[in-house]
């Protein structure tokens, strides 16, 4: 609702599973958080782009229901071509959603600087010139338009000054699943099929068509994982650099890889185990062999031996029972 009101002609997609039942969006009932997201929906401006005779969004055994909405502004709403509720089998009990938006954007990137190589004090040298002529464009502001106009100039700034500082990452595609093979596409249309088949059954077959619908699209799905675990395992087997594209697709930004530094005359490729042991030997490395001994034998004579007096008088305060066992083991 914020950026809503901050951003009044802001081109806005919401997307998101509310549970609420109204007749708006598919339900035969009105319950009080369907009608608080109506009243959401009017007080926002906001236009819904479920169809109420679309199929249930959301499937598990014989409920059904329409808990996923699409919502828009009015500056969206005539680039929303289609809205449909696909038969594709999920790994959920949630439907897939298609939605066409039509757009004259096909494809949009964006640059990624280098900012870990340094070069921070050129940024700013480069910057500095600049910084005058914003801080009158902020200060001398009086509406909305000539903030936008003050924001525009400040982020035109900040790029002129990052593309003659640092140096731009490579943006590379993400290669397609090599998992997903032909036969999971022939069973996935079969299911397809068996759905179809299902829902145009007599109403005594329906039931009995639809549990057997549901045991296939277990083994569907089992499939898929075991297929998607195997892909992972070879993708992660084949790679060279530990830290390459499946820890970024693993960890992402959550975890970052632990501060261990490949020597300059050792392999960067491995393990943590393997970079470990190169520092180590690096920092402490194995004495070199030697014959000469390091023991110096002490220059003091050697002690007197015991007399008879001194052990009978420790074996007279050395307890009676300790003492025959450590004499029996002596003699034996």
């Amino acid at each position: 609702m914020c950026e809503k009101r901050m951003l009044p002609r802001e081109k806005i997609f919401i997307g998101a599973d509310l549970n609420g039942h109204n007749t708006l969006w598919g339900y035969s009932d009105v319950n009080s958080r369907g009608t608080a997201i109506e009243e959401f929906i009017l007080a926002n401006n906001l236009f819904i782009n479920n169809s109420s005779d679309a199929p249930p969004t959301f499937t598990r055994n014989s409920s059904k229901g329409w808990p996923d909405l699409s919502l828009c502004t009015q500056q969206m709403i005539g680039e929303i071509a289609n809205w449909e509720v696909l038969e594709e089998p999920s790994l959920s009990d949630h439907h897939y959603i298609e939605i066409t938006i039509d757009s004259s954007v096909k494809n949009c990137t964006f640059t990624r600087y280098k900012t870990r190589h340094g070069n921070h004090n050129i940024f700013l040298k480069n910057l500095k010139p600049h910084v005058n002529s914003l801080l009158r464009a902020f200060r001398n502001s009086q509406n909305e338009k000539d903030i936008n106009e003050a924001t525009n100039l400040l982020q035109n700034c900040v790029i002129e000054a990052c593309n003659k500082s640092y140096r731009t990452k490579n943006q590379n595609l993400s290669p397609t699943p090599n998992w997903y093979t032909q036969d999971l596409e022939i069973e996935k249309k079969r299911l397809k099929a068996l759905r179809r088949r299902a829902q145009r059954a007599p109403q005594d077959q329906r039931n009995a068509r639809f549990q057997f619908h549901k045991e296939e699209l277990k083994k569907y799905m089992r499939k898929v994982k075991t297929a998607k675990n195997s892909g992972w395992k070879s993708f992660c087997t084949i790679a060279t650099n530990p830290y390459g594209t499946h820890y970024k697709a693993a960890f992402r930004k959550a975890i970052r890889p632990a501060e261990l530094i490949a020597l300059n005359n050792q392999d960067p490729s491995g393990n943590h185990l393997k970079i470990a042991q190169d520092i180590l030997e690096k920092i402490f490395p194995h004495p070199a062999s030697s014959n000469s001994s390091s023991y110096i034998p002490p220059c003091t004579a050697n002690d007197c031996p015991f007399t008879k007096g001194e052990v009978a008088t420790v074996c007279c305060i050395y307890p009676k029972e300790k003492h025959q066992d450590q004499m029996a083991s002596t003699t034996s």
